[in-house]
């Protein structure tokens, strides 16, 4: 929501009748009853309608009257037409009806009848159709308003002479009537002020204001208890009067519809106002999770949807300005028949309303206008499929309707030229001689203006290629300031087609980014409403935030408005089938969709989860032995990840495991993949000792023309959730340590197609033996680990890292060699493995404290860490089982004994 200071005015009070418009003997001398104003712009804006006991039950009864003439009238004209049409049906006069013949057989007063009938009718059609229409509307805001005036006060002189706007004609019936109720519940609680508070409670009586809390996920009952208890109960007054703070939001909701574009003052612009003009309201609302900006999303969603609704008649008015034949206003257009067999009439299209609101992008049309207004003779909209060009196009249509466009596009035709049409069925010349007659059309028409979708599609010819290629035929035309042409194109259809053909002379380019969120999710608001009809489900708010936050973070195939609008679409078809009918979409619908598309768990942490991520670190020594520093850090980076406690722009997490072999460096990491990511089968691993040459970079992330991804850019791009080990980083080209530079900083690299992969989901373990010998001596030295791992850091590694990237890490994490304890604890680990696999098999495995020691004392090396150990089990366990089982010696329920010296059947 805007900030109140800058959108409510500041108001001036009549000294004279304080606010009230009217004296004893009538209304006020001193301003003429324009008792509240404020100006702007050179024109004065007044409340002109009195509140008052009396002028409130006046009104009241003036539109229960007005029910009366509806429910009268429309008897009057079933009760006249239909005698007159069971006079016509008992005498058969079906055949006369229409000559003169029937009017003089039949008797005058049938006539009377007839004609009394008609006009009932009219009469109840005139006063339905303007009953909710207030007299006048909000001026326009158009694109060519100059820088206006603040607010400023006129003198008496000034006052007199300046345009008069009386903003209470402007509100819609409804708002008038909140107005009204707002000012009762003011008397009924005895205040002799009419606060904002008693303005909201009528207002949370509204359809309107109670589906917006609705989908706000609150209940207006409980808003609206909270605002009574803000309010307190006194002895009842006559009239109460309006506080400046009202009168002011009472006033300012003109300047709210104005800035939105709205023809009148509505339910939207007058809840704005008045939660602006009030602390307390704030408050209330921010006690029930609605802040100042997600209620000013809602209202810009409550008005999509009403523009949307009123789109269509408004078009369907302005349609005798652009005719479905082609002509202008004026019938001087000649009509284009050979166009007309390939294009789609855009205009046409919006006039019946067949085109979506435009949401987000006036700063673009505004760039389109003045690029018009400066002469060019064609615009290009350059941006990646998906950012909206063709939203953009289809805005500029509907504001050529309205007539909120530069003069050289009014009353213009917008034709789509379509690519398929002009190349089905024909030769490359067959193809150029259509586009010519149809640039001969459009030249004669006048009141055309070409669009082309995707314009590298018709430009393959460009350059030394063979295929058709408009730009000669397009420049031609528009060089000559006889045709306008707006078409759209990709980055790279730019770059390859049009930067160096002679269409680039003729047409200025307009970079289409994609949507920030805020522009997103008004677009997703637009489109919303035809996804909620088609499904029969309702979408929170929350729901559509979650939708354009999650599409940016994890749906990189597609930019925004486009992956949210069809992360929308999906949700929707999977909860219309799974919860019926009716169901209200919550974020947390969003957020299950996406972890089953992308395996990221993105919902709330539940109280099972907790427990885990509360005891991580027990969970990793059942498969990590000693290495406690390590497993601490990785602990702690897993559990910011998973409670959003982290830049969310890097990595969840990059360490550099440093140590001798056979430590557990590798089988941390697969613990990691296997605690957090769900399975070791979302670990990538890649062995950098197979790219030490500065070309292998390329096998990682693809080379520019000649190949696709790389093998490191597609793997994250199927699995953005998983670990990536890159064993020996030490032995990689140092070309390759720019690539994570930018992957530990930024959290994404650009592979050679062009496309942007996301890391901002993965966990980054990079593994190295360098330093080893120097830490070993550390060790035998007794020194602290961090303090080992700090020397290492700055010294030992510099030889093989540049500082820049060793900053990079979040952790520099030192693995000790393992003790002869602890190898035997591996040793375990290691035969309760064996154990499982026999157990399926229905026989017993047992390794008494002798068979243990046997195993830890030929497994043990501390140069060799682990590794000798699984040998070690292999030839001692492993090898006389397979005899065993081979053989048949042993089978099901059999029991297994190592005791040091043999594995026998016990």
């Amino acid at each position: 929501m805007e900030d109140k200071q800058t959108i409510l005015p500041s108001i001036s009070v009549c000294a004279v009748c304080q606010g009230k418009g009217t004296e004893t003997w009538g209304t006020c001398r001193e301003c003429h009853g324009i008792h509240t104003w404020y100006s702007a712009r050179g024109t004065v804006y007044f409340f002109g309608n009195v509140l008052s006991t009396y002028h409130v039950r006046y009104r009241q009864w003036k539109r229960i009257l007005r029910q009366f003439e509806l429910i009268g009238a429309l008897i009057f004209s079933i009760m006249f037409l239909g005698f007159f049409a069971h006079r016509v049906y008992r005498y058969d006069l079906f055949s006369l009806i229409g000559t003169d013949a029937f009017w003089q057989i039949n008797p005058y007063y049938v006539q009377t009848f007839f004609f009394a009938g008609l006009i009932s009718l009219c009469f109840l059609v005139y006063r339905i159709w303007n009953m909710h229409t207030p007299v006048k509307t909000v001026e326009s805001l158009s694109y060519l308003a100059k820088k206006e005036e603040e607010y400023i006060f006129l003198s008496e002189e000034q006052l007199k002479k300046a345009k008069k706007i009386d903003v209470t004609k402007i509100y819609a019936d409804e708002v008038w009537r909140v107005v009204e109720k707002g000012y009762m519940q003011a008397r009924n609680s005895g205040t002799s002020l009419v606060l904002p508070e008693h303005i909201f409670i009528a207002l949370l009586d509204t359809i309107t204001v109670q589906n917006m809390c609705l989908r706000l996920g609150v209940a207006p009952s409980s808003v609206r208890l909270k605002t009574l208890l803000l309010l307190e109960k006194k002895t009842k007054v006559s009239d109460p009067v309006l506080s400046e703070v009202v009168a002011q939001a009472l006033l300012g909701a003109y300047e709210y519809a104005r800035i939105h574009g709205d023809d009148h003052i509505y339910i939207t612009s007058l809840l704005q106002a008045i939660v602006a003009s009030s602390y307390a309201i704030q408050q209330v609302l921010y006690d029930v999770a609605i802040d100042q900006h997600k209620l000013e999303q809602v209202v810009g969603w409550v008005r999509i949807r009403e523009q949307l609704r009123r789109q269509y008649k408004a078009f369907s008015s302005a349609a005798g300005h652009t005719s479905k034949k082609g002509m202008d206003r004026a019938m001087t257009a000649i009509a284009t028949p050979f166009l007309n067999n390939f294009s789609i009439d855009l205009t046409t299209a919006a006039v019946r309303g067949h085109i979506a609101v435009c949401v987000g992008r006036d700063k673009e049309l505004d760039e389109i206008f003045r690029l018009v207004d400066s002469g060019s003779p064609g615009v290009l909209l350059v941006g990646e499929h998906g950012v909206g060009k063709m939203s953009i196009i289809e805005g500029m249509v509907s504001r050529i309707i309205k007539g909120d466009v530069p003069k050289f596009l009014e009353e213009k035709r917008v034709v789509q030229v379509s690519s398929s049409a002009l190349l089905a069925g024909t030769t490359v010349s067959g193809a150029q001689e259509r586009l010519l007659r149809m640039m001969a059309e459009v030249r004669r028409a006048r009141n055309i203006v070409l669009f082309i979708n995707n314009i590298h599609d018709l430009m393959e010819g460009a350059g030394d290629k063979e295929g058709l290629d408009v730009s000669e035929t397009l420049a031609e035309y528009m060089g000559n300031g006889q045709v306008m042409v707006f078409a759209t194109t990709t980055p790279q259809g730019h770059s390859t087609y049009v930067a160096n053909s002679q269409l680039a002379q003729s047409m200025q380019v307009i970079t289409i980014k994609e949507m920030e969120k805020e522009q997103a999710i008004a677009a997703l608001e637009g489109h919303i409403g035809g996804i909620e009809y088609h499904h029969h489900v309702y979408f929170s708010y929350d729901a559509l935030e979650s939708a354009v936050v999650l599409a940016k973070h994890f749906l990189h195939d597609t930019p925004l408005p486009k992956s949210a609008i069809s992360l929308a679409k999906e949700v929707a078809t999977f909860v219309a089938r799974s919860s019926g009918k009716k169901h209200l979409i919550q974020k947390e619908d969003i957020a299950s969709i996406v972890h089953e598309k992308t395996g990221v768990p993105i919902t709330s942490i539940t109280e099972d989860e907790s427990g885990k991520l509360l005891s991580l670190e027990k969970e990793m020594h059942e498969r990590v032995i000693g290495q406690n520093m390590a497993v601490e850090q990785v602990a702690n980076a897993l559990r910011r990840a998973r409670a959003g406690v982290r830049e969310t722009n890097r990595p969840i997490a990059s360490f550099l495991f440093m140590g001798p072999t056979g430590v557990g460096k590798t089988e941390l990491a697969k613990t990691m993949a296997e605690v957090y990511f769900g399975g070791e089968a979302q670990m990538l691993r890649f062995d950098m000792s197979e790219f030490q040459t500065p070309e292998s970079m390329y096998r990682l992330i693809g080379e520019p023309g000649k190949q696709g991804s790389g093998l490191l850019t597609e793997a994250i791009r199927k699995k953005p959730f998983s670990l990536l080990l890159l064993d020996e980083f030490e032995k990689a080209n140092p070309s390759i340590y720019d690539l994570f530079l930018q992957v530990f900083d930024d959290g994404r690299l650009t592979d050679g197609i062009g496309r942007v992969i996301d890391f901002t989901n993965t966990i980054i373990i990079a593994t190295s033996n360098a330093g080893t010998k120097v830490l070993q001596e550390h060790i035998r030295q007794g020194d602290d680990m961090e303090q080992i791992a700090d020397d290492m850091k700055r010294h030992v590694l510099q030889e093989y890292f540049r500082p820049e990237l060793l900053n990079r890490f979040d952790g520099i994490i030192a693995f000790t060699p393992l003790s002869r304890k602890e190898v035997e604890q591996i040793a375990v680990l290691m035969l309760r493995r064996i154990e499982k696999e026999l157990d399926v098999r229905g026989i017993g495995f047992t390794v008494n404290e002798e068979g243990l020691a046997v195993l830890a004392e030929a497994g043990y090396d501390p140069e060799f860490g682990a590794r000798p150990m699984r040998r070690a089990i292999q030839d001692i366990i492993e090898n006389p089982l397979a005899t065993l089982l081979v053989s048949g010696a042993i089978g099901r329920k059999d029991h297994l004994v190592f005791d040091g010296r043999t594995l026998r059947k016990e």
